[in-house]
């Protein structure tokens, strides 16, 4: 079929021609393409359309931000709670007492109520004997004339 069959003709004149020389008139669908008007029609409306939905997405990315924000410590609060039940102990600064078993050369701490809370192998440090300096120790003795020791009352 030709295909410019009726294009040079004036509109009025088309549509009587065609009228007059179809078989039928029927609906059908087919792709027809866009006017240079219709065309520039579509391109404003796509700009627009576009800089109100990223007008939105920054509404919506600082509402996010905000829930997120508020989120975030319930989430870690969660997270912390089922470690625990996980577990079944958590993470705890107090103080505890030291004690050192030189024969097994093992450090061990134990908290307020008595628990050995941790051990460990003794350090080099640990190992070593420290006089405990007190006040008996601390004081000078008196010494005679040949250096020995005289005890000293005191009333």
């Amino acid at each position: 079929m030709n295909q410019a069959k009726y294009l040079k003709q004036s509109k009025e004149s088309r549509m009587k021609n065609l009228h007059n020389n179809c078989e039928e008139v029927k609906e059908i669908s087919y792709d027809k393409k866009f006017t240079a008007t219709e065309m520039s029609e579509i391109k404003d409306r796509l700009a627009d359309q576009s800089i109100a939905l990223s007008d939105v997405e920054e509404e919506f990315k600082d509402v996010k931000q905000t829930y997120t924000d508020q989120m975030n410590p319930i989430k870690h609060d969660i997270k912390d709670q089922i470690g625990y039940l996980k577990s079944g102990k958590r993470l705890v600064t107090e103080p505890c007492y030291m004690f050192i078993d030189r024969e097994t050369k093992e450090t061990g701490f134990y908290n307020e109520d008595g628990e050995l809370v941790h051990s460990r192998p003794s350090t080099l440090d640990e190992m070593q004997l420290k006089l405990d300096m007190k006040e008996e120790y601390q004081r000078v003795p008196q010494l005679d004339g040949d250096g020995y020791e005289v005890s000293v009352q005191t009333s």
